[in-house]
């Protein structure tokens, strides 16, 4: 696995083929709204150079990545290792991607953040591109499901009052229910037991936490937002809201006996 104190582009094709990459809860796109599979995915798997981040304000152990896409264009991809719940295990958090044009003729990309970046001249073929996104989705299919470190990774790139409600939030599902397993599945936190199914998924929005009971219409009483032509449930807690704790752990004890989501 690679080192957290030199990551290679070899070392992120690594970690995104042992399925070991989430995104960010407060990943940023450019204009452009790069999607997560048909653009970001490829690229992670094909950098042609790896940076230290060494900005002020950026995790410490951050990177940027470069990629070149098969319509020419080149990604930046920004980053950073987190260990994992194994010492042998990092998760990459990815946390945004721009793209820029080179210059044709020169093959160089002045970047805004990191100078000039030559640019290599062959550009990887379309089909190549999405044999990349079919890789990534079979790994996804074929993982194993336990994604404790991920969910940790997950909590720990928010910020503020959300990361300390989050982290919060995380231990007493841990704690409430010893046999749980957890995943970041479609870029959110899930939670469940082994054999059952995953029962409760949290969503980051920019003024709120949203915890989804996936089949909330069975607890009593049901929590409170309603998720139209759904079985899921959701309560909300914003920044000055208290946390009924006892609601909350009956509803988790209650779901956990339900048949979960699989997926």
């Amino acid at each position: 696995m690679s080192s957290m104190d030199q990551l290679t582009p070899d070392g992120v094709k690594e970690l995104v083929l042992a399925d070991q990459v989430i995104r960010s809860a407060v990943y940023k796109a450019d204009q452009a709204g790069r999607r997560w599979g048909d653009d970001l995915i490829p690229a992670l798997m094909d950098l042609f150079r790896v940076e230290r981040d060494t900005r002020e304000n950026h995790h410490s152990n951050s990177w940027a990545g470069f990629a070149r896409h098969w319509q020419g264009e080149i990604f930046r991809l920004e980053f950073y290792l987190v260990p994992g719940s194994d010492t042998t295990d990092q998760i990459l958090v990815v946390t945004g991607i721009e793209g820029s044009t080179p210059n044709e003729d020169e093959l160089i990309l002045v970047d805004n953040v990191f100078g000039e970046i030559k640019v290599p001249e062959l550009i990887p073929p379309e089909k190549e591109w999405k044999k990349r996104i079919s890789t990534y989705q079979s790994i996804r299919r074929d993982s194993d499901p336990e994604g404790s470190a991920a969910v940790d990774a997950f909590i720990h790139s928010l910020t503020g009052w959300q990361k300390e409600r989050a982290i919060e939030i995380d231990q007493l599902i841990r704690q409430e229910i010893p046999n749980i397993q957890c995943a970041v599945k479609w870029h959110v936190p899930f939670y469940g037991v082994k054999d059952n199914g995953y029962f409760v998924q949290f969503s980051v929005f920019s003024k709120k936490l949203k915890f989804t009971f996936l089949r909330g219409t069975s607890l009593e009483p049901e929590p409170p937002v309603v998720i139209r032509n759904q079985a899921g449930r959701s309560m909300e807690l914003k920044k000055k809201d208290k946390l009924d704790r006892d609601q909350f752990v009956s509803w988790l004890h209650q779901a956990a006996k339900l048949p979960g989501m699989f997926t």
